[in-house]
């Protein structure tokens, strides 16, 4: 082991998140707080300006999620000084608060079998007494069920894997500790501020505070590299120097055809189709059409197809659940509950009982180990637990600002719980499955958050601009790259809709989430993630990576953002800043091939993994419709073409749709709509109309010409 000092610093164990008394004493696990003397693999060491308030460091890692942990443990293991920091209790991000069945993509042996990912896993199993390394999911099975566990598990258990890797790869970890601000000096991060509670460590928080590490409640850090892997890029921010982003792009910035402002009904697009509401419902207050109902975002619509905009896809909470009384706590009341706030639900749940339909909607009792489970709060289609709208304001906001959000998001989902529980308009067969003692909050899970999870589900908030913007075509037309440095083997995934708004015939409609037909389909192959994107422009910052909130347009984010390929960008992220520290380089001028090699070497998987994915099925049949007008081809899908008077429609992406109503694809009839592959051109008897036929979705109008 490397020399360091020990300070009087304490965290309480972890086990079951419970401080846990052996023999009357409580077991305490030390955290090592390397001095700025000790032996280092970069020239960061303090100056004699350095204030006294300071500390010293190789490599701060800010933010506790899998990658953080990942990239903490990786730096350590290859000797660095390595300072942890995060600004909740827990360690593991969303692996550790509710997030507990894994995403694992279509290539489920991307991640490898020596990978610091891959390893991740294997320790769950051994927490759970099965043979390691664990058994890979089949290829293209993509999601585990309740019984593949290590790929399932509780929270506790990862966060004890997590801490259990830092203890070993002895990194500094400093919980409750919040970033404040960031110095740069010649494109480099030289130290950052941060600040934690007030108040002595009572011994019950898995934390350490400034006064148990000798320093006051805010304080400098002085580092040679930095990596942010917090969901809110926070870093990144912090410098005011490398370019950010947040929202989505339009169509136009990265010719993307997915990006932007999505159609009522997007069929056929690559990655699937915009929410729809199962049943007709309105929007608004009364019978004046002026004013909506709580949770619609928006009475103007959702603005033109294709725009680019400032929101997200909503945020949710993993909320953890057990059926097991011995161990239950109940789920606490919402605070300033108006059961008006959900009066668009009960429209819904009013129209599924006049259509005779059931309700689809269902408190599960299981799902991962121990009878607990990995719950987004379902609910009929148009009203979930997913608080559309509720996400907007939180990527740039401050950090006490988006505590408000966290706040008001847990207000919300409890009130939402509340009325499934007792209201009226509910039947009973539904209230009854929240009902005291069927199910309750788990007493073993979340400890320090009053039994609630640690952490909101942040999918996604600031995106970096760095040195390449990762986009659609890079996911399945280009997936390769010369300077991968993982691979991504999920297609986009936006399950919360970015809006709920009023239309033109006075009902109520989703848009912005993207659910895809080809987030599983064996034959996608693994993308590169090029090391370009996780490193800002060199004349931004040369000491940064940035492995979570990466470089990529909001369509490409959503592909990457699975917690095992951000585990690999960790890795990758740990190697990196230590080969930057040894060779005194910026990060930019790492010699990428050498990184790929050491890559390889501690187990990371860089080329397509297994035998070469099997092909895609088919072409869609190329024989024309029948002649006739008013065939709809949205225009993403489609360019219009005319040489010497004649005109045609070529499709400019596989999957290109022409059907005969606004209806979704498959609702329709054979004889009225085909898919075409990507360059299947079609001639026209007749000029294309460019028309509206609906105000958020222009297509064309399209006469086809006769076939002989």
């Amino acid at each position: 082991t490397r020399p360091h000092t020990i300070l009087h610093s304490w965290i309480a164990i972890h086990d079951n998140h419970q401080t846990t008394m052996v023999g009357g004493a409580i077991n305490l696990v030390i955290v090592y707080l390397v001095a700025a003397a000790t032996a280092s693999v970069a020239t960061a060491a303090p100056t004699s300006s350095t204030p006294t308030s300071s500390l010293a460091f190789d490599v701060l890692v800010y933010g506790a999620t899998p990658a953080g942990v990942v990239a903490a443990t990786q730096a350590g293991r290859l000797g660095g000084r390595v300072l942890l920091v995060e600004p909740s209790r827990y360690v593991g991000g969303l692996m550790a608060s509710g997030l507990s069945k894994s995403d694992i993509g279509v290539w489920p042996n991307a991640l490898g079998s020596r990978s610091l990912a891959f390893e991740v896993f294997s320790r769950i199993a051994t927490e759970y007494g099965l043979p390691t390394p664990p058994p890979v999911l089949p290829h293209g099975q993509c999601d585990p069920t309740g019984d593949d566990v290590p790929w399932v598990f509780e929270p506790k258990v990862a966060e004890r894997v997590f801490t259990t890797m830092l203890e070993q790869a002895n990194v500094t970890v400093a919980l409750d500790t919040r970033l404040v601000s960031a110095k740069v000096v010649d494109n480099r991060i030289t130290s950052v501020v941060l600040r934690t509670p007030s108040g002595a460590f009572d011994g019950k928080h898995h934390s350490v505070s400034a006064r148990d590490l000798g320093q006051p409640n805010q304080y400098t850090v002085n580092a040679g590299a930095f990596i942010d892997a917090s969901y809110e890029g926070a870093l990144v921010k912090a410098t005011n120097r490398v370019d950010y982003t947040w929202g989505r792009e339009a169509q136009w910035e990265f010719n993307e055809s997915v990006a932007g402002v999505l159609p009522p009904h997007g069929d056929g697009i690559p990655f699937g189709h915009t929410h729809k509401f199962a049943v007709s419902v309105s929007p608004y207050k009364d019978g004046t059409n002026t004013t909506c109902l709580p949770h619609v975002t928006s009475c103007a619509g959702a603005g033109a197809v294709g725009a680019g905009d400032q929101k997200l896809g909503a945020y949710d909470w993993r909320v953890v659940l057990t059926s097991n009384q011995s161990n239950m706590l109940p789920i606490p009341p919402p605070t300033n509950y108006n059961a008006s706030e959900f009066e668009l639900l009960r429209r819904i749940i009013a129209a599924y009982n006049a259509s005779g339909r059931a309700i689809p909607w269902h408190v599960p009792t299981e799902g991962i180990p121990n009878s607990k489970t990995d719950w987004k709060v379902g609910g009929p289609g148009g009203f979930t637990g997913e608080y559309v709208g509720g996400s907007w304001e939180y990527p740039n906001a401050t950090f006490e600002r988006q505590q408000e959000i966290v706040a008001e998001h847990k207000r919300f989902t409890l009130a939402l719980l509340h009325f499934w529980r007792t209201d009226p308009s509910v039947p009973l067969k539904l209230r009854a499955q929240l009902a005291p003692g069927r199910v309750g909050l788990p007493r073993d899970e979340f400890n320090r958050s009053g039994n609630w999870p640690g952490l909101l589900y942040v999918r996604e908030a600031l995106r970096m601009r760095g040195s390449y913007v990762l986009r659609q075509r890079d996911l399945i037309e280009q997936p390769l790259k010369p300077d991968v440095i993982a691979l991504g083997s999920y297609s986009v995934d936006i399950p919360g809709a970015v809006q709920r708004v009023a239309t033109n015939d006075g009902t109520t409609r989703l848009e912005g989430g993207m659910q895809s037909p080809l987030l599983c389909a064996k034959w996608l192959p693994a993308f590169a993630i090029p090391y370009r994107s996780i490193v800002p422009r060199r004349d931004q910052c040369q000491n940064l990576l940035v492995p979570v909130a990466l470089s990529a347009t909001h369509v490409a984010f959503n592909a990457v953002r699975m917690e095992p390929q951000w585990m690999t960008l960790g890795q990758s992220s740990g190697v990196a800043a230590v080969m930057a520290l040894r060779n005194k380089a910026a990060v930019q001028d790492l010699n990428v091939t050498l990184l790929q090699e050491e890559l390889v070497r501690l187990g990371q998987v860089l080329k397509q993994p297994g035998p070469s994915p099997p092909p895609p099925p088919p072409s869609p049949s190329l024989t024309p419709l029948p002649a006739g007008p008013l065939w709809m081809a949205w225009k993403p899908m489609w360019s219009v073409e005319v040489s010497k008077g004649n005109w045609s429609v070529t499709a400019v992406q596989d999957h290109a749709v022409l059907k005969k109503s606004l209806a979704p694809s498959k609702a329709l009839p054979p004889s009225q709509v085909q898919t075409y592959s990507k360059h299947a051109s079609l001639s026209l008897a007749a000029r294309p109309i460019e028309a509206a036929i609906d105000p958020q979705a222009d297509y064309w109008l399209v006469t086809l010409e006769e076939q002989a």
